[in-house]
């Protein structure tokens, strides 16, 4: 007797961080009956959403995070029950390229380094791109890597006095894919190795610096300019 092959789930999270991802993974498990070591979970390590969870080990969970994990777990769940619903033969490519929209963030002021602009500094270009498309050749679904903050908004003040939630880079580009191609494919984004790589150009900029400059909502153009 043969048994059918279990089916995995790809999931990238519009957070900062996963502070719940064994907790959520067993309540995915348990919904869908995917099996908890081949659900593969990433955060888009976006800066411009709550955590969902503690900002760190030990910290108790601001109310509003908390409010944000219920919305986001109800609506991951809706989208593992209907990609499991319309699951296809597909087959699957791989390839990179090149884009220009990061760079290093260590700015050296004096004898110590601040997050700045660094267009100097090591800096890795390179777009990963894992795409799935149906034996008829329609676009399913694209899982997409590249190394940059998600911070073209971050503590820009846009509203209230204070900033929004968005999306920022990893949820514009991959919105921007998905229009491209009429929303028919699912774009998922995950973060590279951006550990000291900012966007080219963000709404508050040189937050460290004397010249620190915030502008506010007009930033959401360089967001969409950058993300296309």
């Amino acid at each position: 007797m043969t048994t059918a092959p279990s089916k995995p789930a790809v999931l990238t999270c519009d957070l900062g961080g996963i502070a719940f991802a064994d907790e959520f993974s067993k309540k995915i498990s348990d919904a869908t009956g995917i099996s908890t070591d081949l659900i593969f979970m990433a955060a888009t390590h976006n800066h411009c959403a709550p955590t969902g969870g503690p900002r760190r080990p030990g910290m108790e969970a601001e109310p509003k995070s908390l409010q944000y994990k219920d919305i986001f777990e109800k609506a991951t769940l809706e989208a593992t029950y209907a990609s499991r619903a319309n699951l296809q033969p597909a087959r699957m490519g791989y390839g990179t390229g090149r884009a220009y929209i990061n760079t290093n963030r260590d700015q050296k002021v004096g004898d110590r380094y601040l997050l700045g602009y660094n267009p100097d500094g090591l800096s890795e270009k390179t777009v990963y791109v894992l795409k799935f498309e149906s034996m008829s050749g329609e676009h399913i679904a694209f899982l997409m890597s590249y190394a940059v903050h998600g911070v073209v908004m971050f503590s820009a003040i846009t509203k209230d006095g204070g900033p929004e939630v968005t999306g920022d880079l990893p949820g514009a580009t991959s919105r921007y894919v998905e229009m491209h191609y009429r929303n028919k494919p699912v774009a998922l984004w995950t973060s590279g190795a951006a550990g000291d790589q900012n966007p080219i150009y963000m709404a508050a900029y040189n937050q460290e610096m004397p010249d620190r400059t915030d502008l506010g909502a007009a930033g959401y153009a360089l967001l969409e300019v950058q993300s296309r």
